[in-house]
């Protein structure tokens, strides 16, 4: 028998899009529920073949540790 997975609330979560300028946008993120379990999406214009980073800060649940990602891609728009 395994064990179950505590249940994903995430009452506190945001994500910022990093430019290479430096300049911070916040992303307004939209939750779906897929499988029984969280994933939140954010539309965001990106530059061609410039490198973006998406930093993710996020509590699992209330009283948990906060957790934080930091995802850097290049885009190329071809």
């Amino acid at each position: 028998m395994s064990a179950r997975q505590p249940a994903i609330d995430a009452p506190e979560i945001e994500a910022v899009a990093v430019f290479l300028t430096g300049e911070r946008e916040a992303l307004s993120l939209t939750r779906r529920d897929e499988a029984g379990r969280p994933t939140w999406l954010a539309t965001l214009q990106v530059p061609h073949r410039v490198p973006l980073t998406i930093e993710i800060r996020a509590r699992a649940t209330p009283a948990g540790p906060e957790l934080r990602a930091r995802l850097t891609q290049e885009f190329r728009l071809d």
